[in-house]
């Protein structure tokens, strides 16, 4: 189980990477998977539900 710090570190990876003009695809789905979002293969809702998670890390919810 990962910390709320490891999590976050996981995520701003994540966020980092998918900005990137030609994201790492690998990266972007073991993140994804360490982060515990459900992956698409679609870039607005990758970045969606990413931005969900960072919404619910603040509120102490969980991404469905």
């Amino acid at each position: 189980m990962q910390t709320p710090l490891e999590k976050l570190r996981v995520l701003e990876t994540l966020v980092e990477e998918l900005l990137k003009d030609a994201p790492e695809e690998n990266v972007v789905v073991e993140c994804m998977t360490a982060a515990g979002i459900p992956d698409s293969k679609d870039p607005i809702d990758r970045i969606n539900k990413v931005l969900l998670a960072l919404n619910f890390m603040e509120s102490g919810k969980e991404i469905e």
